[in-house]
């Protein structure tokens, strides 16, 4: 019968060995999409706390001396007997300076809308770990596939070289012919190319699992525990409340609106108030005096040239383009779903059918062997049955494996990683 794909093979020294919850949760963590997603909401976060510290009081010491002449003639002014050149003389002066601004909706704004572009990129982020989790589990069952596969040929190999034996035995005692011996060598060649084959596909998968996983390609990796060969992983899968394609959707509107929020009051006044004081003099140590001032400003746009109304224009867009793709998100999902319970369904036929299969392919081979045992027939019986065995075999692996994946898919879209 079928060696599982639970049986792990031997490989060369210090092999990494990770199961399929292993490989999910490392896919969803350290893949480098994800790293990169995770790092854009980081990058978020920090702006919208440069945004906020604008809310706070700004504190300044400046210092300066300035040496310079002056012309009044030069600005249009002449003093009756006064020299309309001021000679050179010096200024020195050392404030401390405090401004904070009391009302502006701006900066409110524009905090509000990091904090939804937070919201928005954490949500992107998560769904980008949700495609790497199903792409280190499609590459964990590929590999695990690969493996069985390879054990399959393997122990096809062991039946030629059994063939070859009894064929010799056979020929020894005159009861098979030199045709038979040639035809149990054939089998014997074709079944080592297929197991050279298999290792080549194994040893592809192994490297595609480890760039995923972040694991070096030096080591030796090979998928730990296996997926069972029967249908029935799909039952207890639940779908979440929305998707995170669904979530990152929403985000996405509620940063929409935001913006149009925002772009009603630009117009509105900015207020703050602004202080400093400090010594000022020609030269502070001899006639420097203490001076300072309080004040409030404000700031108010009158007419931009049609920029502000522009911009409302543009953020009124991005809400409608936002709304639809919610809704486009939300259509996508609840198909995407039906059409993977249906397609998990219809694999798990296809896998029953491909394991009665195997069962009769094993049969024929066993009763194909007892007759050439026997003197009843000659050994080409044997090799056809060893050749609809292999098949079989393999649809089955390739069958249980397409299976995997479709749960797997299945969970992705459900938002269901429970019971790996």
């Amino acid at each position: 019968m079928l060696v599982w794909m639970g049986v792990v093979l031997a490989q060369s020294a210090g092999p990494v060995g990770v199961g399929f919850a292993e490989a999910v949760a490392l896919g969803g963590d350290s893949a480098a999409q994800v790293v990169i997603a995770r790092s854009r909401s980081r990058e978020v976060q920090a702006r919208r706390d440069e945004i906020a510290g604008a809310r706070l009081p700004k504190l300044e010491l400046d210092g300066s001396q300035v040496y310079r002449s002056y012309n009044f003639l030069t600005g249009g002014i002449a003093f009756p007997g006064m020299e309309p050149r001021v000679p050179f003389y010096s200024i020195q002066e050392v404030k401390a300076k405090a401004s904070m601004p009391v009302l502006s909706f701006e900066l409110s704004d524009r905090i509000r809308e990091t904090e939804r572009s937070i919201v928005l990129r954490n949500r992107e982020a998560d769904q980008v770990r949700e495609a790497a989790r199903f792409q280190a589990g499609a590459a964990w069952i590929e590999l695990a596939r690969a493996q069985a596969l390879l054990s399959d040929r393997k122990a096809g190999l062991e039946l030629s070289r059994e063939l070859g034996r009894i064929t010799d035995d056979q020929h020894r005692v005159g009861a098979a012919t030199g045709l038979d011996m040639v035809r149990a060598e054939g089998q014997m060649l074709q079944a080592e190319r297929a197991c050279s084959l298999a290792e080549q596909v194994r040893e592809k998968a192994a490297s595609a699992l480890a760039a995923l996983l972040g694991i070096s390609a030096m080591d030796s990796v090979h998928a730990l525990g296996g997926l069972p060969l029967e249908a029935g992983a799909a039952t207890g899968i639940v779908a979440d409340t929305a998707s995170a394609q669904v979530l990152a959707a929403r985000a996405g509107l509620d940063l929409a609106r935001t913006s149009e929020e925002s772009s009603r009051h630009a117009r509105i006044p900015r207020i703050g108030v602004a202080a400093d004081y400090g010594i000022s003099g020609r030269h502070l140590a001899d006639d420097g005096e203490w001076v300072g001032s309080v004040g409030v400003f404000a700031t108010w746009e009158i007419w931009d040239g049609g920029a502000e109304r522009s911009r409302r224009e543009q953020a009124r867009e991005r809400v409608l383009q936002a709304a639809r793709s919610l809704s486009q998100a939300r259509r996508d999902a609840a198909q995407n779903l039906s059409e993977s319970r249906r397609t998990v369904d219809l694999v798990a036929r296809a896998l029953e059918l491909s394991k009665r299969v195997c069962a009769m392919a094993d049969s024929e081979l066993v009763l194909s062997r007892q007759r050439f045992e026997g003197g009843a027939s000659g050994n080409l019986e044997v090799v056809q049955a060893q050749a609809s065995r292999n098949q079989a075999h393999a649809a089955w692996i390739e069958s249980a494996a397409a299976y995997q994946v479709a749960v797997l898919r299945l969970r992705w879209i459900a938002g269901d990683w429970r019971g790996l």
